[in-house]
């Protein structure tokens, strides 16, 4: 494990992107907790999530998706999408 520091490391958002892309995970700095973060589309990524975390199988994750070509892809209510992208950028 390695800590990315945007503000040290001129190229960390790309290494952390390519990380995503190669199947790992990243541990995300919230507010408040660390969140745990891989491609949805990656079925194995998304089971290195669950092993990391022991989390049972039957235990859904959360989805955060920002509006934009994946967001019909991943949301429930695709039919909704006009409805979201109308909201104010911060709620996003």
């Amino acid at each position: 494990m390695r800590l990315l520091d945007p503000a040290q490391q001129p190229d960390a958002i790309e290494q952390a992107a390519q990380r995503l892309a190669d199947g790992g995970l990243l541990a995300l700095p919230t507010e408040t907790v660390y969140g745990l973060g891989a491609r949805a589309d990656d079925d194995a990524a998304v089971a290195r999530i669950f092993a990391a975390k022991g989390r049972p199988a039957d235990h859904p994750l959360s989805n955060l998706t920002s509006p934009g070509p994946m967001f019909p892809h991943y949301s429930l209510c695709s039919a909704c999408l006009s409805q979201v992208r109308s909201l104010p950028r911060l709620l996003i």
